[in-house]
């Protein structure tokens, strides 16, 4: 099904070719904030850059605000697009050589993009920038410390085990190796997050460029949606590893248990200490408790079901676009609740030789001067080869691998990640 293009806005530029950067942000009845999201972008330092917006609302709310922005180019959908899905569309017409993507219920620092590209400069791989919470009351803070608790803003640069989409800038090349997110419902940034490792690159953490995110919750609802991700990443995760029992019993033991609610209760309020939200993790902690329980429900429901042979959470098939004739994604109906399982891809694949091969020999490095080579025939030649040999053992080491270690299963234990 094709987008229609209604607004092809004008597109900043420093130099006589393309943007540096594509920005794109996805919109479903997105009324509210898209407004204060466009507005704050168009004020960035930062200005070799492109906006575009994908909106598959059912009405002409957000189309109507984006056209009153004239830089902005809107992709309109007929049918609804889950987040990823909708990325995925932007990402097809940006022209940028880095995509930033971020959401429609965000505001933006003024010198947001400028450091997010900077960072990148120096360092390279995928920047995660940090995301604050645009309310200050204990709802919004609960629900945020709930969602964004490891990119609070606060602390120096380090390195992440994953970048949400709220606020994450990737390489056109490395998107293109890994092929875009994957529709995983609400949870394909974690499994892009993945696959970007596991090609050889660096997830880092930016503190200093920030967004800050909106949050319009009620209890019951947060509630509902935190059992609901849990229990999509619980098919995630059964899938990386490819369906192995043990694993999925390791993590439903450990969810069931309070083990792993205590360590993440720990987690997030040594994060808001290092962030200097002490007093509002106190004040939130009930809505905090209760949405990692209700996410740790979920998951262990997921487990549980797998585990008693209900396959199709593990392996379903993704909506066809010719399937979708209303403005609601199509989903399947399942046992816990006829709206739990949303579409999501078929399972992963084991091999990555050809993509892994093919994106080390040609991805960017980076000298001690912090210049860019582009390309294996510029200086830093040696470099690129010396990568691409690497990234070729470190398949190999994949291929021969039959499971596991526990070293391997302590790593992801390492840290739960986020639900936009």
């Amino acid at each position: 099904m094709r987008d229609d293009v209604r607004h092809r806005g004008k597109v900043r530029r420093e130099g006589m070719g393309g943007p540096e950067v594509s920005v794109i942000i996805p919109a479903y009845r997105s009324q509210e904030t898209i407004a204060s999201c466009l507005e704050t972008l168009g004020a960035q330092t930062y200005r070799d850059f492109e906006t575009i917006v994908v909106d598959s609302s059912p009405d002409e709310g957000c189309e109507v605000i984006a056209q009153r922005f004239p830089d902005v180019v809107l992709l309109r959908h007929p049918t609804r697009l889950f987040p990823q899905a909708a990325r995925n569309r932007g990402a097809a017409v940006a022209r940028g050589r880095l995509l930033v993507f971020t959401d429609s219920d965000v505001s933006f620092d003024r010198r947001w993009l400028e450091i997010l590209v900077q960072s990148h400069r120096e360092k390279g791989g995928v920047i995660s920038g940090a995301i604050d919470c645009f309310g200050k009351g204990w709802l919004d803070s609960g629900v945020h410390l709930c969602k964004f608790s490891k990119w609070l803003p606060g602390g120096a640069r380090r390195p992440t085990d994953c970048a949400p989409t709220a606020n994450l800038l990737v390489t056109r090349a490395l998107y293109d190796a890994i092929g875009g997110f994957r529709d995983e419902g609400f949870v394909g940034d974690v499994t892009f997050s993945w696959q970007a490792c596991k090609l050889g690159e660096q997830l880092r953490f930016e503190p200093a460029a920030a967004v800050f995110h909106h949050h319009h919750h009620r209890i019951a609802p947060f509630v509902r949606e935190r059992f609901k991700r849990g229990f999509l990443f619980s098919g995630v995760r059964t899938r990386w590893h490819n369906n192995r029992r043990r694993i999925a019993l390791f993590y439903l033991v450990v969810s069931v248990l309070p083990i792993r609610l205590g360590r993440i209760l720990l987690l997030v309020a040594g994060q808001a200490w290092r962030a200097g939200w002490t007093r509002r993790y106190l004040s939130s902690f009930p809505v905090l408790a209760l949405g990692w329980a209700a996410w740790l429900a979920g998951e262990s429901v997921g487990y549980a079901r797998f585990l008693l042979g209900h396959r199709t959470l593990v392996a379903q098939r993704p909506v066809s676009e010719s399937s979708e004739k209303t403005d609601k994604p199509k989903t399947f109906k399942d046992p816990v609740s006829e709206h739990m399982t949303e579409p999501t891809a078929t399972p992963f694949e084991d091999s990555f030789s050809e993509v892994a091969f093919g994106y080390a020999a040609q991805r960017p490095t980076y000298s001690a001067g912090n210049s860019l080579s582009m390309s294996p025939s510029e200086t830093n030649a040696r470099r690129i080869g010396e990568g691409a040999r690497h990234g070729l053992q470190k398949v190999e080491e994949f291929r021969e691998a039959s499971e596991f270690s526990r070293d391997q299963l302590r790593n992801v234990e390492q840290g739960d990640p986020p639900k936009s």
